[in-house]
């Protein structure tokens, strides 16, 4: 009923209800708890490490079989992250690395060397957000070289009845650029590359904003 108290227990529900013929709508609202409810999340691992939402209904038909049905919803938790990751980061320049070709038998002859340097505008990102990447890499090397940004979702899976571990990796494609040979790759502070995050788990079935449907026994 529109009058039910938001802030009170759903009513009993009425034993003894005759429903119309035709189609029946019932618009109802209830608010998810803000603190403490992970994120869905689907794991990999077949059906066995997941975290799922969903909403039921049925009706309760006197002495025969109840149809029902059950549709799966995502959900992100609200819990904000802490300060230090909306904070900007920096990769420091590294010490030139070696490369080594495929020129000769042993595969142990350097072709040069190359480095970079890369700052991101913040750490802590959700699907659909735009990070902003500045970047200079430096090919020292004769051929061209192909520079990759990727985002990686780990997820490490602990059970306590078994004492056993499970981890579980899945790298993204966000973008990718030419280094030229002899030269250097630049996305500069002042008009960093926009790269936009994917939709990533949290997720249901792979698909972040879509739904399932499904009907119990």
């Amino acid at each position: 009923p529109e009058d039910t108290p938001s802030d009170k227990p759903i009513p009993e529900t009425r034993k003894n209800c005759v429903l119309p013929p035709g189609d029946l709508v019932v618009p109802f609202v209830f608010r998810i708890p803000s603190k403490q409810m992970p994120s869905s999340y689907e794991a990999g691992f077949e059906d066995s490490s997941y975290v799922r939402y969903s909403l039921y209904g049925n009706v309760d038909i006197a002495w025969w079989r109840d149809p029902s049905t059950r549709f799966f919803i995502t959900v992100m938790s609200t819990e904000l992250p802490p300060p230090t990751a909306m904070c900007p980061a920096l990769r420091p320049p590294a010490e030139p690395q070696a490369i080594y070709g495929w020129d000769c038998c042993c595969q142990c002859c350097p072709q040069g060397t190359a480095q970079f340097e890369a700052a991101v505008d913040r750490t802590c990102v959700s699907p659909g957000d735009v990070i902003h990447v500045a970047l200079n890499a430096q090919n020292h090397l004769q051929k061209d070289m192909r520079f990759k940004v990727e985002i990686k979702t780990c997820s490490r899976l602990e059970s306590f009845t078994l004492r056993g571990t499970a981890t579980h990796e899945r790298v993204t494609p966000l973008d990718e650029a030419i280094v030229p040979a002899g030269g250097q790759l630049v996305w500069a502070s002042a008009s960093p590359k926009p790269l936009k995050i994917p939709g990533l788990p949290p997720t249901f079935g792979g698909n972040f904003l879509g739904r399932r449907s499904g009907k119990d026994p």
